[in-house]
C-alpha cells in the first residue's frame, strides 16, 4: 500500500479547504484556507489522504480522485486554465470556465463539464448576430482518457447538417414562446412552404453514452409547421456508435449500454405560452435499433397520459408516463431489457403506489426486477430488428 499523506490543519471551525490543485511536474499538492497557506510535496500521491482536524477531533478521509483536477487548454486563441471535478455525475452540468465577449451577461464563451472525461466548449458567434438568437452554440466536444489528457475531439460546428435551404433564411435557436404557434402536420391542409429554417444543437449525456442532436425546425412566418432531427451517438471515449439522419420528431432518447438500441419520444414538442402540449404530431415513444435504424416497438400515448421522460434505470431504458388531468391518478411505466430483447410495462394505480411504497419501507429493496415480477408486469418480447 502507498504510504498517505498526513496532513495536520490547525483552523478554528469546520475545515474549509478550497483552490486544490495537483501540479504534476512538482509532484506537489498546494491547498489554501481562509486564513492559512500551506505546501506539501510529495513524491508519490496516494490515492488518498487524512485531514486531522484537532479542533473537533475528527478526521477525515479525502480521496484523491475527487480532488478537482487543473488543466490548460487553448481556447479562443489563448491558453486558459480551469479545474474539473472527476466525480461528477455522467449528464450533470458544470462550468468550469467562462468569458463574456462584450461585457454583456447576454452572451458568454463557455467550458462545461458534461461527465468526468468530457468537455463542451461553448462560443458566442458574433458572425452570426443578426441570425442567431442564443447566447452562445456549442462548438466542440473534448474526450479525456483516464489521466485527463484529450483522448477525442469531435468538432460541432463544422459536422453539422441542414446548411442548405434554398431561398428560405436561415437562422440558430429561433423560438419564441410567446411569439410563436404550432400547426400540426394534419392541421395544415395542404402542405406550407417553409421561409425559415433555424437549427438547435443540443448535448446530453446519458447513461453510457453521449447524444449529439442537431434539431431543425420549419417555420411559416411566426408558425412552426415542420421539425426534423440528426443525431450523433458517442461512447464516453468518443467512439462514434451511430449516427441516425431526419428523424421526423425526436424530442429525447437514451441509449442502451451495448450501444444497439435507443429509446426515444417522438411528437415534436413545441410548447409555446397559448399551447404548453403543443406536438406537431401525435406523440408516443418508439425502440430503434441502431444497427438496422428499425422501429423494433413504438408506442402512442393513450389518452389522458402525457410522456415524462425517458431514463436509464438500474441496467433498463424506461420510459415514464403520467396522467396530469385523469381523476384518478396513475403512472404508466415501461422498462426494456436489453439483454433479453423484453420490454415490461404496468399502469400503475396510485393506491398500487402506495402498496409498492409500503413495500419498500418494509424491505428496503431498491431493485426494480423485484417488483416487475412481484407486480406482474405486462411482458413483451420483440424481434431484434436485425
Amino acid at each position: 500500500m502507498n504510504p498517505q499523506l498526513i496532513l495536520l490543519v490547525f483552523h478554528l471551525g469546520l475545515i474549509n479547504l478550497f483552490n486544490t490543485f495537483f501540479d504534476a511536474n512538482a509532484k506537489s499538492i498546494e491547498s489554501r484556507s481562509s486564513k492559512n497557506f500551506i505546501r506539501y510535496s510529495a513524491a508519490t500521491i496516494d490515492k488518498s489522504f487524512k485531514v486531522l482536524d484537532k479542533t473537533h477531533c475528527r478526521q477525515y478521509i479525502i480521496k484523491a480522485d475527487t480532488l478537482p483536477i487543473l488543466l490548460r487548454r487553448n481556447f479562443l486563441g489563448k491558453e486558459v486554465s480551469f479545474s474539473i471535478d472527476p466525480a461528477i455525475e455522467n449528464g450533470m452540468t458544470k462550468v468550469v470556465w467562462e468569458s463574456r465577449p462584450f461585457n454583456d451577461q447576454s452572451y458568454t464563451n463557455q467550458i462545461v463539464q458534461v461527465a468526468p472525461h468530457i468537455l463542451l466548449y461553448q462560443e458566442y458567434p458574433d458572425s452570426l448576430s443578426m441570425v442567431f438568437y442564443n447566447t452562445s452554440q456549442p462548438v466542440k466536444i473534448e474526450f479525456l482518457d483516464s489521466s485527463f489528457q484529450t483522448l477525442q475531439l469531435v468538432d460541432i460546428w463544422s459536422i453539422r447538417p441542414y446548411q442548405t435551404v434554398h431561398s428560405a433564411k436561415s437562422t440558430y435557436y429561433h423560438f419564441n414562446a410567446e411569439g410563436m404557434s404550432v400547426l400540426p402536420y394534419d392541421k395544415q391542409g395542404t402542405i406550407l412552404a417553409p421561409d425559415e429554417y433555424s437549427l438547435f444543437t443540443g448535448i446530453v449525456v446519458v447513461g453510457h453514452h453521449l447524444i449529439l442532436s442537431y434539431k431543425q425546425l420549419a417555420l411559416n412566418g411566426s408558425t412552426i409547421i415542420g421539425m426534423k432531427t440528426s443525431l450523433f451517438i458517442y461512447n464516453l471515449n468518443g467512439d462514434a456508435i451511430a449516427e441516425i439522419n431526419d428523424i421526423p420528431s425526436w424530442d429525447q432518447g437514451v441509449i442502451s449500454p451495448n450501444g444497439l438500441y435507443m429509446l426515444y419520444i417522438f411528437g415534436g414538442n413545441a410548447a409555446t405560452v397559448n399551447q404548453p402540449f403543443a406536438q406537431l404530431e401525435r406523440p408516443g415513444w418508439a425502440i430503434m435499433n441502431l444497427q438496422s435504424k428499425a422501429i423494433v416497438y413504438s408506442e402512442f400515448e393513450t389518452d389522458g397520459t402525457h410522456i415524462d421522460g425517458v431514463f436509464y434505470t438500474q441496467g433498463f431504458l424506461e420510459v415514464n408516463s403520467v396522467t396530469p388531468f385523469d381523476a384518478e391518478h396513475y403512472d404508466y411505466k415501461v422498462f426494456f431489457d436489453e439483454s433479453t430483447h423484453t420490454i415490461y410495462k404496468k399502469f400503475w394505480l396510485q393506491r398500487e403506489w402506495d402498496d409498492l411504497l409500503m413495500e419498500f419501507d418494509k424491505t428496503k429493496i431498491k431493485d426494480w426486477k423485484y417488483y416487475i415480477l412481484k407486480y406482474n408486469f405486462e411482458k413483451i418480447v420483440i424481434a431484434t430488428g436485425q
